[in-house]
């Protein structure tokens, strides 16, 4: 996804308020193995699929055939800057809470230059070292493959902005598309928040949510998915559902059988799939 340079848009006022929530804690780890899983990379072996959208979305329509095989899908899209000429991030008005507006404030908030969809919380510990996520109370990750609710991790950088006062369903942030005249928005249920060592340069959306912005202005996102890894239940082999991969991307073990031929988009093998039984 190419968009031009940016600008961070948001406007924050009056005095720092800390938001307060019950919470479920979850430590991030990154993973020593894979433990049953089929992942899909691309032949080329550059790191980012950098694949469309379209081949994400018809496996989650089809998902529904392998319900017995499958525990989870770990989908990341590729990170979205946070321009504020193409895209725009901030708050419905009521969700501030006042602040003094210092230089420190500001740093914080121009420090957010990233957006990226998720469908697992696993995938922030794959980019952010010795991390734990916080879910406020009524809320877990699961919430984050929920199609019917838009929702987002956010930095703990930034919880003191957020009006401690109103009721948690309440806590929205929003993200919007700008194309010329167009705008296409989003607005995201703040369910927890991040620690980490690394930067905090990055919210968290659901996957869904993004993708639905980005599909609002075009058919296909090209280049959209960054990573695609499919957990199967333990003692599932995934057979069939490999059998249904072949039709999409080429086998690991295998990759001279799809040479100069073309998958069900008709697009040439790019990506190939290899299952990690442990």
């Amino acid at each position: 996804m190419k968009k031009g340079k940016k600008k961070v848009w948001i406007s924050v006022i009056g005095i720092i308020v800390i938001l307060t929530a019950t919470a479920l804690l979850v430590s991030c780890q990154s993973k020593e193995d894979y433990g049953n899983r089929i992942v899909i990379k691309r032949i080329d072996g550059k790191g980012s699929l950098r694949m469309s959208y379209r081949y994400v979305d018809k496996i989650l329509s089809d998902k529904s055939y392998f319900s017995g095989d499958i525990e989870k899908f770990l989908i990341s899209s590729v990170r979205i800057r946070l321009d504020g000429e193409n895209f725009r991030w901030g708050f419905p008005l009521g969700v501030l809470a006042k602040t003094e507006n210092t230089e420190e404030d500001r740093n914080i908030l121009l420090a957010i230059q990233y957006c990226k969809g998720i469908t697992d919380i696993d995938i922030i510990a794959n980019e952010k070292k010795n991390c734990e996520v916080t879910f406020y109370e009524g809320f877990n990750a699961a919430m984050m493959q929920d199609k019917m609710r838009d929702c987002v991790i956010i930095p703990s950088s930034i919880t003191k902005f957020i009006n401690s006062e109103l009721a948690p369903q309440d806590r929205i942030m929003s993200i919007s598309l700008v194309e010329g005249s167009s705008v296409f928005p989003g607005r995201f249920t703040i369910i927890g928040e991040y620690t980490a060592r690394d930067k905090y340069d990055t919210i968290y959306v659901s996957y869904s949510g993004i993708a639905r912005i980005l599909t609002s202005a075009e058919s296909d996102v090209s280049e959209f998915v960054d990573s695609l890894e499919i957990k199967l239940f333990e003692g599932q082999d995934g057979i069939q559902l490999m059998e249904y991969l072949d039709r999409y991307f080429a086998d690991a073990n295998a990759l001279e059988k799809y040479e100069g031929k073309t998958n069900r988009f008709g697009d040439p093998y790019i990506f190939q799939y290899e299952h990690y039984p442990k």
